[in-house]
């Protein structure tokens, strides 16, 4: 079967392009928002932290930042 010269340039730039409209909105839309959120979590200090089992070391609110973060990172 004869393909054109054109096919496989339209087929990469396809999926280029689809990478980058999905990289681009993850960034936009999932990422940039909790950027200065997960900044103010972690300048808050700990000073009486009641669930020393989970994190018994913790100076900040590591776990939050983590609960907020790992929907982001499954999807």
């Amino acid at each position: 079967m004869h393909e054109s010269t054109l096919s496989p340039f339209k087929y990469t730039l396809f999926w280029v392009l689809l990478i980058v409209t999905k990289l681009a909105f993850s960034y936009y839309i999932e990422i940039k928002p909790l950027v200065g959120p997960t900044k103010d979590i972690m300048s808050v200090q700990i000073t009486n932290f009641q669930w020393h089992e989970f994190f018994p070391c913790a100076k900040n609110n590591i776990g939050v930042v983590i609960a907020l973060w790992a929907p982001i990172i499954l999807v």
